[in-house]
């Protein structure tokens, strides 16, 4: 935490109450996003990343970077806060 503040230039009280006001925001935000979506929580499955041309347009050839997740799962057990992405 003391790395954080320090990156932010604010004191470790501070960077404290930032992280507790952002973690209840991002809980409420995701309360509402679950009730929205019938209690799922919708995740990207796709990433692309295509260079950009001197006009900063993508090049769409070659893809630079490409991320397919095709199954997430998870976990309330000791593993919280753990993603696990299997590939099939």
């Amino acid at each position: 935490m003391k790395e954080t503040a320090r990156i932010m230039g604010v004191s470790v009280t501070a960077a404290k109450g930032r992280l507790f006001h952002a973690k209840r925001a991002l809980r409420k935000a995701l309360r509402i996003r679950m009730n929205e979506h019938g209690g799922g929580i919708m995740m990207p499955t796709k990433r692309r990343v295509y260079a950009p041309d001197g006009s900063k347009q993508k090049i769409l050839n070659p893809v630079l970077v490409a991320i397919d997740i095709r199954d997430i799962a998870f976990s309330a057990d000791s593993d919280a806060g753990k993603t696990i992405a299997r590939r099939p």
